[in-house]
């Protein structure tokens, strides 16, 4: 199989005018800023099923803050 070189072009789009000539465009696409994620500390209580606790510690969770590792449900009483 033979290599084929790659042919740098300084234009990505091509359009034509009224009169029929052809007009090499460069389009600048924008740059979509970084999707900024939140990493949400689990409560790591471990239910009788063996399945981890779900609360995040999220404000429209009833779980409250997660604080040293539990939510307020699975929290030590002891502290």
């Amino acid at each position: 199989m033979e290599e084929t070189q790659v042919i740098e072009q300084e234009h990505n789009q091509v359009d034509y005018t009224e009169d029929g000539e052809v007009k090499l465009e460069k389009v600048e696409e924008p740059v979509k800023p970084e999707k900024k994620t939140v990493v949400r500390e689990r409560c790591q209580f471990i239910k009788k099923g063996g399945k981890q606790c779900r609360q995040t510690g999220k404000p429209s969770q009833s779980g409250g803050p997660i604080i040293d590792g539990y939510c307020s449900y699975h929290r030590p009483k002891n502290q």
